[in-house]
């Protein structure tokens, strides 16, 4: 891409930013997020790390051709005033974006965030299912993504995962009519497709 066009965008996306930052509507206390469409918005991947809350956010990106899904990131160290690192997840090579998730901290400061792989096929689901990237900078501001997912998804929507204690377990989705009327969804479980046990 030609570096003036690039320098162009920038400044196009930074000015808008800042106009949606000024908006007098705009709430002072509770975090907005300001870039992208607005959709879904919606908060991913809270911890706290170094005397610092940190917060990922979904937004669709509104310079990506595709449309995908990005994890913003910000933090604060009183839930007040906040600043923002660079974007957590981007897409890659491989994936589509990514949707909801979560994140933890393990004991070395290390931070983990768990987030669903957009599919790049529909038809084969490459590329989707559960991702995880980590992170141990101070600040949170380089992430990796894992090279494979940890979990897979699949065209008929049964995965097989490995138990705690080796075996194979396959899980899967399930959304009668009764669910959806409700907006609820049922996940089972078993070893053998023989007897699913619901999970709650």
């Amino acid at each position: 891409m030609d570096p003036n066009t690039i320098k162009e965008s920038i400044r196009t996306v930074k000015a808008f930013r800042m106009m949606l930052l000024g908006d007098r509507y705009r709430p002072g206390y509770h975090f907005a997020m300001p870039e992208g469409f607005g959709l879904p918005g919606d908060p991913n991947g809270a911890f706290y790390a170094n005397g610092r809350y940190h917060l990922m956010y979904l937004y669709e990106n509104c310079t990506s051709t595709t449309g995908a899904f990005n994890w913003g990131h910000i933090s604060s160290h009183n839930l007040v005033h906040w600043r923002h690192h660079p974007d957590a997840l981007i897409p890659s090579d491989g994936d589509n974006g990514a949707f909801s998730g979560g994140a933890f901290v393990d004991d070395d400061g290390t931070a983990y965030l768990s987030y669903s792989s957009l599919a790049t096929d529909m038809e084969t689901m490459a590329g989707g299912g559960v991702g995880i990237a980590r992170s141990s900078d101070r600040h949170y501001e380089q992430w990796e993504k894992f090279d494979t997912l940890a979990i897979q998804s699949t065209a008929n929507g049964i995965t097989e995962v490995v138990g705690k204690n080796g075996e194979r377990v396959y899980a899967g989705e399930l959304r009668p009519k009764q669910h959806l009327e409700k907006r609820r969804r049922v996940l089972y479980a078993n070893r053998k497709f023989v007897r699913a046990r619901r999970l709650r």
